[in-house]
């Protein structure tokens, strides 16, 4: 699910779960398990449950060959309302699992669209929103606490929606 305001891109929802990503059952996430992003809340990380959310951001391929079992991916979506999937998003993860079935709900938000320049974005360890550069932007730094102000409130309960 995308949300295009007057031709911009705002963002995107992506929701996977083990219907459509692996029909063996539960898959293991390491995302509950990171160090590496800007927040992490984890409260369960075992091997058969998981329950966690997260602020991170990701580099976007302007291209991608993954063909969803339902739906169409992100990008051609964009492409066919011509506009170009953005370099950065903003991702907040929110990752449930248990014995027989999991869910990974993700919210990618564009920063462009919320006026920040992607100018100069190269790689994820070097771009200024990455966990150890953010401290030198403050504009960045306040922007991803307003995100997570605002999604702190879909943890409890979507994790009471899963169990």
């Amino acid at each position: 699910m995308a949300n295009i305001t007057n031709g911009k891109f705002l963002g995107h929802v992506s929701i996977g779960t083990n219907v459509d990503l692996g029909a063996g059952g539960w898959e293991f996430s390491r995302f509950c398990s990171r160090k590496d992003v800007y927040f992490i809340q984890t409260d369960a990380h075992y091997q058969r449950e998981q329950a966690c959310w997260g602020i991170n951001h990701i580099i976007m391929e302007a291209t991608s060959n993954y063909q969803p079992t339902h739906g169409k991916n992100i990008r051609q979506t964009l492409s066919e309302l011509g506009i170009i999937i953005p370099k950065v998003m903003i991702n907040t993860t929110f990752r449930f699992a248990n014995d027989h079935s999991f869910i990974t709900y993700e919210i990618l938000l564009n920063p462009e669209y919320f006026g920040f320049s992607l100018e100069g974005e190269s790689t994820w360890a070097n771009s200024p929103w990455h966990k150890d550069l953010i401290m030198r932007t403050p504009e960045r730094q306040k922007f991803l606490e307003q995100v997570k102000e605002q999604h702190a409130a879909f943890y409890p309960m979507l994790k009471n929606q899963f169990r």
